[in-house]
């Protein structure tokens, strides 16, 4: 499903035991490289006694020694958010340069001591500011930045990891959540990572409102296509950004339980929505839209540029790009056609910028659709999005307003308690609530039909 997905590499994060061999024999066949977090050492510290880390470095060698005929596997790393959580960056930055030397030694290629390599512990320990970033502040800052205003503001040469939520599809939550606790959010969705305040922000951003009132099916398809809508207007940015950024990882590809948090894919092995979002953004050729904002008010021109990104060392010649803008309904507003007279070979650039006025019949949202053809008429790379009509200024405010009204929830219930999500448990709202014959559920959700 990677290779389907046109991802050309995974990262294996280092919070658990390198793959079995037949991973790295597959990813050998497919053609799919391997960034390698050598050792189990994520987000965690080890004894500093001199013993200890000698025995670290002896696994260190057998690992390389066991990967190092493995063509798949192209760089290697040290730690995972190891200087986030260190208590010593002396001892941290000293241990994962031996742990790099170590592994070198037996299977020379790349090395990266840890990841992100941003913090104040890291830059502490010598590294750059700007070395490399997980794109995670959209998430765990939610209402603070609507999606564009943020991963505009990324300026990184690799991003190895960015993430977004989404809950998994109906039929693998029923393998996991008791029927009584399915819908409205029962308390087994805390038990299994949710945060539904962050869920229902996120398709705010993404549709204009929390799409938590209705159905399960509406409620699952609503986070799965915000997480997609995010990851691709995301990993397209980023890839605009090439040669000077040239590496993303998502965080996950897909999720180790069930859970529902990063994957595209969930524990089950079925992909989400979400699945076919990054497949777009991830086409070794790919044509897509450059926009600053996804609201726009009636009375104003749409505007934007189009962009051609070519991972590919294959140029086009004579080829061409048409591009459509749909109302709500799928009445086409405008059509245009534009001349590409050369896509050159392992290329990222602006074909044109773009302004229509053509929104003013427009309700509540549009759609624009891009095809790129090559000089025989042939479809050689396709894709589509949606925008909203509003204020992007008013959206940002009341996107501001929710993440104030979490943090408040948050400082008073903790993080981990997900009892804030069910008020007659606790009895702060003036609710009766009696454990022996009722099923608790989540204040804000909608019924099931």
């Amino acid at each position: 499903m990677a290779k389907e997905a046109n991802l050309n590499n995974i990262r294996i994060f280092g919070w658990h035991n390198p793959e079995i061999p037949e991973f790295y024999e597959i990813c050998d066949s497919l053609g799919l490289t391997v960034w390698q977090d050598m050792l189990p050492l994520g987000s965690g510290n080890i004894p500093m006694e001199k013993s200890y880390v000698e025995k670290v470095l002896q696994v260190a060698k057998s690992v390389a020694i066991e990967r190092r005929n493995q063509p798949s596997l192209i760089m290697m790393e040290g730690g995972e958010e190891y200087f986030l959580r260190t208590r010593d960056v002396k001892f941290a930055n000293d241990f994962l340069l031996q742990l790099g030397d170590t592994l070198q030694h037996y299977l020379p290629l790349p090395y990266v001591p840890d990841s992100p390599l941003t913090c104040a512990a890291s830059q502490e320990a010598g590294y750059k500011p700007k070395e490399a970033t997980h794109a995670l502040a959209y998430f765990y800052s939610m209402g603070r930045w609507l999606m564009e205003d943020w991963y505009r503001k990324q300026d990184y040469p690799i991003v190895p990891e960015f993430a977004i939520t989404s809950v998994p599809n109906v039929e693998s939550l029923k393998k996991f959540i008791p029927e009584a606790e399915m819908w409205p959010p029962g308390l087994s969705w805390g038990h299994h990572w949710a945060d539904l305040d962050k869920l229902k922000m996120q398709n705010f951003d993404t549709f204009g409102e929390e799409r938590s009132n209705g159905t399960l099916q509406e409620f699952v398809d609503a986070t799965q296509d915000a997480q997609g809508v995010i990851f691709q207007n995301g990993v397209e940015f980023f890839r605009r950004q090439k040669p000077r950024l040239s590496g993303i990882a998502l965080c996950h590809w897909i999720t180790y339980w069930p859970d529902m948090k990063w994957g595209i894919v969930d524990a089950y092995q079925q992909p989400k929505r979400s699945y076919d979002f990054v497949k777009r953004a991830y086409q070794p050729l790919l044509v897509c839209l450059d926009f600053t904002r996804r609201r726009w008010h009636n009375d104003e021109s749409f505007k934007g540029a189009i962009w051609i990104v070519n991972d590919l060392y294959k140029e086009y010649k004579n080829s061409n790009v048409t591009i459509r803008i749909k109302d709500d309904v799928g009445n086409v507003l405008k059509e245009a056609d534009y001349k590409v007279s050369k896509i050159g070979e392992n290329c990222a650039f602006k074909l044109t910028d773009i302004s229509y006025n053509v929104l003013s019949t427009v309700k509540k949202m549009f759609h624009v659709e891009l095809t790129l053809t090559d000089k025989g008429g042939k479809e050689i790379s396709t894709n589509k999005y949606f925008f909203l009509i509003g204020d992007q200024a008013e959206a940002t405010k009341q996107f501001n307003e929710m993440n104030k009204k979490m943090s408040k929830s948050l400082h008073k219930y903790t993080n981990g308690n997900y009892y804030r999500y069910y008020p007659a448990m606790i009895q702060t709202d003036g609710q009766n609530y009696n454990s022996e014959i009722e099923v608790p559920v989540a204040k804000g959700f909608g019924k099931a039909k």
